[in-house]
């Protein structure tokens, strides 16, 4: 849901507490406008609340910031807010509008972000958010973008930040997860930063793929990638006398993006850096699978599933996740923070120990005797980091090669690494395997049913031979090669699978029932003439029939079992 939506849905929620239980649906009819996704959210929230559930709209939006009178679009292009000249607008969230600037003091590029009125309305939240702003001014860190100022404009309060150009995570999503290695690397740099950030006391609390960027700048060591946008950041010094008394949010207050806030965030309790490492695992999840853990149909189903459902099996989504990463992955987002990491460098330890190979201590007890009986794990229940060829390295030797020193010839175990395959997925038949192996054979054996067709074209009177084969020739052109591409989709762009599904099925079906009646019309053609071809022929109308209607579901079914559902109403 875009911020927009999201402040509306908050909005009419808190109008509609105003009414009374029997005038809410008048309200809603008039407030709602026909819109009824809108209105089941409102309704949504509503139930919990009556129920005693937290409460998760976010506070009623005031007015758009404006800096000037213009700030509120993109008119700003081209104009001077004090010191800067700002170019163009970079984009904008819920937390205000973001532009480059040009910082003609010092002849650099910044980014200014114009905070929302309720951050900056009343002087004792303009205290804090400047105490705040200085706290995360202070971060030195390459992978976190440099606060440079809070700056006033015309009234309105504006966040000046370091500049960051490249992509973020989020745009590297549209082309699938990434690779293991990849991953691993991204994972590993992001928590450095975000422990650098904790050990600051700054809380980032809007951790997400669009707040981490892939760029050029990034210093050494931080993986290419630099954490950016502080607006939600809250300083969270224990030591300090006013740290709980001074936070620039009130108790109850939910701030963050619906999807990635943990349960704590969500029901407006105290949050601290535990709160950061659950977006943390949110985000490595994605990046792994290329799917959302706690994706619903709306924001509230979302926001539903966070507090109350497990996220899916890592390993089924993505079997070429390393074990060790989908353990580290797992504690941060366990529900309960007093699970999760006590301190960020404790996941910079395990993520450390992830990439180099070595066991890790992210699995959580109750996974031992799961572990034990995990075909992927030794004797002595280690778990190789990629797979049961690199087991050598458990034994203090070089991944890939015997305890000699020597690399082995290339085996069963090793081919699908060393031609480019994921690892894993050559020798554990699972779900998602089956459902592949379904999709292919679907597509191959569709194209081989042409030949007999072919053949009653010759043999069925003119002209319904031919019409025949020709309305099977499309039927399995359009059947077989969307099979294929799904195939395609989930092996590569996992993220889009949903969609695709949904866009080709139609097509699929129909595609379905015309090569079915099409292998029922041929064996009703040349029965009398041909009844061991009829035979065939009414053989593989069945056999189709049966396979799309009852064998195809039913292995979409177990490979996707783990795919996020709405929970039922």
């Amino acid at each position: 849901m875009d911020p927009e939506r999201w402040r509306r849905v908050g909005e009419l929620f808190h109008r509609a507490l105003e009414h009374d239980a029997r005038d809410r649906a008048r309200f809603l009819d008039s407030a709602c406008g026909g819109d009824s996704e809108l209105r089941a959210e409102i309704e949504s929230l509503l139930a919990h609340h009556e129920d005693g559930a937290p409460r998760v709209a976010p506070t009623p939006p005031e007015e758009p910031t404006r800096a000037g009178d213009d700030s509120g679009d993109e008119r700003l292009d081209g104009r001077r807010l004090g010191p800067y000249r700002v170019i163009r607008k970079l984009g904008e969230g819920g937390m205000g509008m973001v532009h480059l600037a040009e910082d003609s003091r010092l002849g650099r590029r910044v980014a200014i972000k114009v905070l929302p009125p309720p951050f900056t309305r009343d002087e004792p939240r303009r205290r804090r958010l400047r105490r705040e702003a200085r706290a995360a001014a202070s971060l030195a860190h390459p992978g976190i973008a440099t606060v440079y100022a809070l700056e006033e404009f015309d009234g309105a309060l504006c966040i000046v930040s370091e500049y960051v150009p490249g992509e973020t995570l989020r745009q590297e999503l549209a082309g699938g997860p990434l690779p293991p290695a990849d991953l691993l690397d991204t994972a590993l740099a992001v928590a450095r930063a975000l422990a650098a950030a904790h050990e600051g006391h700054v809380l980032h609390r809007d951790l997400k793929p669009e707040n981490v960027i892939r760029t050029p700048d990034a210093g050494a060591g931080t993986g290419g990638v630099k954490l950016v946008d502080f607006g939600l950041a809250r300083y969270d010094d224990p030591q300090a006398a006013v740290a709980s008394a001074t936070r620039l949010t009130a108790p109850g207050a939910v701030l963050g993006t619906p999807g990635y806030m943990a349960p704590e965030q969500i029901r407006g309790e105290d949050v601290d850096s535990r709160t950061d490492v659950f977006a943390f695992g949110v985000m490595l999840f994605e990046l792994a699978s290329g799917r959302h853990p706690f994706s619903g149909s709306n924001s509230m189903s979302t926001v539903a599933r966070v507090l109350e459902s497990p996220p899916p099996d890592l390993r089924q989504l993505a079997p070429a996740c390393p074990p060790t990463l989908a353990a580290v992955i797992d504690r941060c987002l366990r529900k309960d923070p007093a699970e999760r990491y006590g301190a960020t460098r404790e996941l910079v330890d395990d993520l450390e120990r992830a990439r180099q190979g070595r066991a890790t201590s992210a699995a959580p007890p109750d996974a031992a005797d799961a572990a034990r009986n995990d075909p992927a794990r030794d004797l002595d229940g280690h778990s190789p980091p990629f797979g049961p060829s690199t087991g050598a390295a458990q034994d203090g030797g070089t991944p890939g090669r015997d305890l000699d020193g020597r690399s082995p010839p290339a085996g069963p175990s090793a081919s699908a690494a060393q031609n480019g395959g994921t690892p894993g997925r050559a020798t554990r038949l699972s779900p998602v395997w089956w459902w592949q192996f379904h999709q292919r054979a679907v597509g191959a054996v569709y194209y081989a049913l042409l030949y007999p067709l072919w053949q009653v074209r010759e043999w069925a009177p003119a002209p319904w031979g031919s019409a025949a084969f020709f309305a099977a020739l499309a039927a399995v052109l359009v059947a077989a090669n969307l099979r294929f591409h799904l195939s395609f989709t989930e092996r590569f762009t996992p993220a889009q699978l949903d969609l695709q599904q949904a866009q080709v099925a139609p097509w699929i079906r129909t595609a379905d029932w015309v090569l079915v009646a099409v292998l029922l019309a041929a064996t009703a053609l040349i029965a009398e003439a041909r009844p061991a071809w009829a035979s065939l022929t009414a053989g593989a109308g069945v056999v189709s029939a049966l396979t799309f209607l009852a064998i195809e579901p039913a292995t979409t079914r177990a490979a996707f079992r783990d795919r996020p559902s709405d929970p039922p109403a």
